[in-house]
Parts: C-alpha cells; sequence; structure tokens
C-alpha cells in the first residue's frame, strides 16, 4: 500500500501552511528542508508584508495584547527600542518612581517572549530618551536624559553625547572613542535614522534649549560631521518622529518645545542628494492637526504607508510635564534616587509619588483624598480616550512634495487606551508597540476630575484580521 507524505500535497496547500507560520525564522527553516520547500516558501514572507501594506489601506488590521507575568520586561516609558532580524531590542527608559534603567532586552518576534541579556564589556549609564538603530551586527545607542546625581538640589538637566555600539555576535557593550573633532552637544528626544553607512541625527532636547542642526555620523570611521544646511529649517524641537524615505532623503513629522511650550503641526523633508543639503517644508493640508500629536506617540513607516497614532480626544499639550521628566521641580525623584535600576536590578518603586495620580492641572477642581474609590465609583464615569491609527500614503512625496491619498482615520478592532511615549517598531507583516505610560480620566459626579496614570509593559501587536477558511 503506497504511502503519502507532506510533499505530495500541493504547493498551494503548502504554501498555505507556511503562511500560518511565525514569518521568521520558522519561514527560513523550512527553506532550508528541500529544493521545492525552498522555492515555495521564499516568498512567504514578501507576501505576508504585502498583504500588511495593503490591509492598512483598506483598514482592515486588528490589535492583539500580551502582558506576560513570566519572565516579562519592567514597565517602563521613554525607552529606546529597534529591530535587528528576528528580535526587537529594548534599552532603558523611566520608570514610575522617576529613575531609569541601563538594562537590554530582547524580544523574540517569533513568540513574542522576553529574556533579558546579561551583558559583557561597558555599559551605558541609566538614561531615557535616547536613539538606538540597527546596523549591520550592532546597535547604536546615542544620548538620553540621565537622572539627578544624589543629594543634589536645583540641578540642571543631565544629558549625555555618549555613543555605545552593542556588538550582537560577541554579546558586548562598548563606548566609541569619536576620531573627529566635531562634538555633538548631549541630547534627549532627538531622531536618527541610517543612511548607507551614515547615521543622521537632528534636534532634541539640549542643555538650555532644544536644536535643529543636523549632524552625521560615518559609521566607518565613526566620525562626526555638522552637515551645512540651505535655505529655510524646521524650529529647534525635541520628540519629533524621523522616518527614513530612501537613502538620499527622510522626513521628520511634528514634536515639541517647551520654552515655552509649542507643539508643532508641520512636516519637513531633507534632500541628502547634493551638497549642501537642504530641507523642504511638506503642504499637509488637512493633515496638520495630526502631527500635534507626534510629539508624544511616535509614528512607525511600513511600505509607503505613515502610520500616526493619536487619541480619539484630549489636549495635544496635556502630557508636557512627562517628557521630559521635570526632575529639578518633583521632590520624589531627589528622594528615589537609592532606587536607580542599574543593568536590570529592579529597585523598589514608591507607589505613593506624584506620578501615580496626576490632577489637571487645566482645571480649577480638587481631588479629596479621603474620598475612597470605591464608594465614588458607582457615581463616576470614566472618560478613557482610545488610540486611532490614521495611514498616510506617501508615495507623492518626492515627486510632488506633498502627502496625498489620505486613508480617513480608523480604529482597528480591540484598540487599547491611550498610550504615550510607547516604542513602535516594524516586524514581518505586523506592527509592534511596547511600554509607555497610559492614561484614565474619571469624572466624579460632584464634578471633581481624577487623572489616573499608570506605567506599562503591554506588548501589543497590530496585523492582518485573521479569515476563517
Amino acid at each position: 500500500m503506497a504511502t503519502s507524505t507532506i510533499d505530495d500535497l500541493p504547493n498551494e496547500i503548502l504554501e498555505y501552511i507556511f503562511h500560518l507560520l511565525p514569518p521568521y525564522e520558522d519561514v527560513r527553516c523550512c527553506m532550508a528542508v528541500s529544493k521545492k520547500w525552498h522555492e515555495i516558501a521564499k516568498h512567504v514572507i514578501p507576501r505576508v508584508k504585502h498583504s500588511f501594506s495593503e490591509a492598512l489601506g483598506i483598514q482592515n488590521v486588528s490589535w492583539e495584547a500580551s502582558c506576560s507575568k513570566r519572565n516579562s520586561i519592567t514597565k517602563r516609558y521613554a525607552h529606546s527600542a529597534c529591530r535587528h532580524h528576528d528580535y526587537m531590542y529594548v534599552f532603558g527608559g523611566f520608570t514610575s518612581s522617576s529613575s531609569s534603567f541601563n538594562d537590554l532586552w530582547k524580544l523574540n518576534l517569533s513568540n513574542k517572549s522576553w529574556s533579558r541579556i546579561s551583558v559583557d564589556g561597558k555599559c551605558p549609564v541609566p538614561k531615557a530618551g535616547a536613539t538606538m538603530v540597527a546596523y549591520k551586527d550592532k546597535l547604536i545607542l546615542l544620548g538620553g536624559l540621565l537622572p539627578p546625581m544624589h543629594g543634589v538640589l536645583h540641578q540642571n538637566r543631565r544629558l549625555s553625547n555618549h555613543i555605545h555600539l552593542y556588538n550582537i555576535s560577541d554579546n558586548r557593550w562598548s563606548e566609541v572613542e569619536m576620531s573627529s573633532h566635531v562634538r555633538i552637544p548631549g541630547l534627549a528626544g532627538h531622531s536618527a535614522t541610517v543612511h548607507k553607512d551614515k547615521m543622521i541625527i537632528f534636534g532634541g532636547l539640549e542643555q538650555r534649549s532644544s536644536g535643529n542642526d543636523v549632524y552625521s555620523l560615518d559609521l566607518c570611521d565613526m566620525s562626526w560631521k555638522e552637515e551645512i544646511i540651505s535655505g529655510e529649517k524646521p524650529s529647534p524641537r525635541y520628540g519629533h518622529s524621523q522616518v527614513f524615505i530612501d537613502d538620499n532623503h527622510l522626513m521628520i513629522l511634528g514634536g515639541v518645545n517647551n520654552e515655552p511650550l509649542v507643539v508643532f503641526d508641520d512636516a519637513w523633508l531633507l534632500d541628502m542628494s547634493d551638497e549642501p543639503w537642504h530641507w523642504s517644508k511638506i503642504d499637509l493640508g488637512i493633515l496638520a492637526p495630526l502631527m500635534k500629536t507626534i510629539w508624544c506617540h511616535p509614528v512607525c513607516k511600513v511600505d509607503k504607508y505613515i502610520l500616526i497614532f493619536k487619541p480619539t480626544s484630549g489636549n495635544p499639550g496635556m502630557y508636557a510635564d512627562w517628557f521630559p521628566v521635570p526632575f529639578p521641580r518633583c521632590s520624589s525623584a531627589i528622594r528615589t534616587m537609592e532606587e536607580v535600576n542599574l543593568n536590570g536590578k529592579r529597585g523598589i518603586l514608591n507607589r505613593a509619588s506624584s506620578y501615580d495620580k496626576v490632577l489637571d492641572k487645566n482645571q480649577p477642581k480638587k481631588y479629596a483624598p479621603s474620598r475612597s474609590k470605591k464608594d465614588c465609583l458607582s457615581n463616576s464615569t470614566f472618560k478613557s480616550a482610545v488610540i486611532e491609527m490614521h495611514a498616510i500614503d506617501t508615495s507623492n512625496l518626492l515627486s510632488q512634495g506633498r502627502l496625498s491619498s489620505y486613508r480617513n482615520k480608523f480604529r482597528p478592532m480591540n484598540c487599547p487606551t491611550d498610550t504615550i511615549l510607547y516604542s513602535v517598531v516594524e516586524g514581518n507583516g505586523e506592527l509592534i508597540m511596547f511600554g509607555g505610560i497610559q492614561q484614565d480620566v474619571i469624572n466624579y459626579e460632584d464634578g471633581t476630575e481624577e487623572i489616573e496614570i499608570q506605567i506599562i509593559n503591554t506588548l501589543r501587536v497590530i496585523k492582518v484580521k485573521r479569515k476563517i477558511v
């Protein structure tokens, strides 16, 4: 009696089975089984990516959330994150007690499991608001906001301009000794993208103000260059998003400047194809209001779409006290510096911190602490905003200098409560959003209002809605 094997299945059935696998290492393992499997499986990942891009265009995506308690990463916000092959790496960030981390974690994108990396070498100091990008087999960490020195009152911001490299294959941190005379200032909330063998950075929070300079780091000899830019420039800012368009173009969107508070609603294109480089302001039209939320809602580019995350309600400047964290004005910040989280060691978080319950400073109402929440919930209403996702088509950006084919706002299934200062990276056929600050607003019957803040370690994945066959 003849026996059948999986190889006897039609190619269409095998391809369907391969599409059910996580589009990472599992699919590549299938490619190594046989020539037939290789020919079928090699198309799976590109098609998964294409399907995701098409789903964004027709608004056919959904949210999935996971909050694993086993081997779970610590809650944080304003951390650094990037993807390298089958893993997402996360470094540092702030805690709910205003201290910061210098630990390094990686997320296996196939099974969405976390593991903390025990790293050799010279580790970066605890900080937040740094940039981290992947280049070849390395991660490049730049800048960041440092916690205040213990016991020193009314101190200025402490900002880093150091570069650390994490060698993935050697599992080792190293601090870069710069080979040029150009020195960049200490920065936080700046932006960075890699173009060929250069890392381009723009803006950021500096010691006394915000910046709008453009620097390039030659990744071959690790030398800085301050680029000469002709024509009009974007205003100084931090907290903006920087998007890779191609090897010769990048785009910045939104941002904020807090001296005085200005929330920007613009977008700019940097052309690096010829010397000198030059900026051009992008015609946004009806899209301008979307830019006002970007400084605390990072964006992500997938194929031709820029994905902007926006709360359904709220004032764009309402989070202005959250980044940079106002250390000199926060009495609990100095008090909790003994809890600083060095290389992933967990401190005891001060749950009574002023950051656990923050009152709306724009309202003259006061919260009565003697009233228990249990007694009031029956006479209260929750006014939590949820996240909307806007997909903007960049197909005509270079040819016409504008963002075209604007897709209407849509709320994917199971969309979460509004979250800020998270990280978001592109996977294969999915977006991975991690961490941040989540807010709930409680309106009581007597007219008082309470804003509840919590730092989260929730992992959210946006992907194509599954079809039932």
